[in-house]
């Protein structure tokens, strides 16, 4: 799941540092992660790149891949998925960032458009969460608004497709 708040803190760099290999499961991240590129936007990390950029950063980084893999947008997500779906099922940890987190329940919120964040949330036996104090809200209550607010103020939509709520 995309977090800006262990970007900020260089969470990924320290693991690498200490022989811990982090995979990132948003696509435009993993673009990114294996073009050992940097982010240039906040929504859209990997907007620079284009599709034949990616097919090559997939060619070149992901084992196994079809080496007759197209630049088809479609193609390009089915071999970042298969490459992520066996990352997902032998992770024994995930971090992860919240969108929300409701002070009255401690329930945290992860609000996505690609799935990955779910399987992040439930595959991992031991799931962390990094989330800066700014996204806390007082009660459960107040979570309505702000799960209106967010996808029109941040992509323009009237809701995300994936909005994932738990507690504990």
């Amino acid at each position: 799941v995309k977090s800006m708040a262990t970007q900020e803190t260089g969470l990924n760099e320290h693991l690498e540092s200490v022989g811990i290999t982090p995979y990132e499961t948003d696509l435009a991240e993993l673009i990114v992660q294996l073009a050992e590129d940097k982010p240039s936007h906040i929504l859209v990390p990997a907007i620079h790149r284009n599709r034949d950029e990616i097919r090559q950063i997939f060619l070149d980084r992901i084992p196994g891949v079809d080496p007759d893999l197209d630049n088809v947008p479609a193609h390009l997500a089915a071999a970042a998925r298969g490459y992520l779906r066996e990352k997902f099922l032998t992770a024994k940890v995930a971090v992860s960032g919240a969108n929300f987190g409701i002070a009255e329940t401690g329930t945290l919120a992860v609000v996505e458009s690609e799935g990955n964040g779910r399987m992040c949330l439930t595959l991992p036996d031991t799931l962390i969460t990094v989330m800066g104090i700014e996204k806390v809200l007082p009660r459960y209550q107040d979570l309505e608004v702000f799960l209106q607010l967010l996808p029109r103020s941040s992509t323009g939509e009237r809701m995300n497709p994936y909005t994932s709520l738990w507690t504990g």
